[in-house]
């Protein structure tokens, strides 16, 4: 069958075709199962025209995980100075990175734990995440008598309250209050930093 095609389609736009095309096939059938033919087809484009703007299916799926990535690093990089908290970080970034449901969250995950699979985006996932931890230590106020590691736990605890939460509101909306969530998380920080204050006078 012959695919048609918009020859006044913008190169951009041809791109995003084939990342939504690729997201939607991985999602269904895996990355392992799906071809470039299929991806360039579901797409309306030509195999010529997916290998125009990717080298290979893995570049398709690394870029598909950057912009997953990117997403979350803009979040925390529009943070004001005094938004950096613990229980405001994991109230905001809850409100910006909301899923439109179960069936969104469910293919991110699906094209996340397929990700993992492929050792140069596994690695490119952990040094997102070391340099998130890392700019959450540089913004965050240390508490008097935390070391350095402490805090950095603290960051690791932060962002996995935030991906459980995330999951939690998608399986029910009605059962996560993310300004309670953040409240609570808020409360407990600084109850175990006068903790450690008080154990280090």
């Amino acid at each position: 069958m012959k695919i048609k095609q918009s020859p006044k389609l913008p190169a951009e736009e041809r791109r995003r075709q084939l990342l939504k095309s690729a997201h939607r096939l991985f999602a269904e059938k895996g990355y392992r199962q799906t071809s470039t033919e299929e991806i360039a087809r579901k797409a309306g484009l030509t195999k010529g025209a997916l290998y125009f703007h990717f080298k290979s299916k893995e570049d398709i799926l690394f870029a598909l995980i950057k912009s997953m990535t990117d997403g979350f690093g803009s979040t925390l990089d529009g943070l004001k100075s005094d938004q950096w908290e613990p229980g405001k970080v994991v109230s905001l970034i809850l409100d910006k990175c909301a899923f439109a449901g179960p069936k969104q969250f469910r293919s991110v995950l699906d094209i996340w734990v397929q990700a993992m699979s492929v050792p140069r985006i596994r690695r490119y996932i952990n040094q997102q995440h070391r340099e998130r931890v890392a700019m959450f230590c540089r913004m965050v106020k240390r508490p008097h008598g935390w070391n350095k590691k402490e805090l950095e736990q603290l960051a690791v605890m932060t962002f996995s309250l935030v991906d459980g939460l995330a999951a939690h509101r998608v399986l029910d909306i009605t059962i996560v209050d993310t300004k309670i969530q953040a409240k609570l998380f808020q409360s407990m920080f600084y109850s175990c930093c006068g903790a450690k204050t008080s154990a280090h006078k």
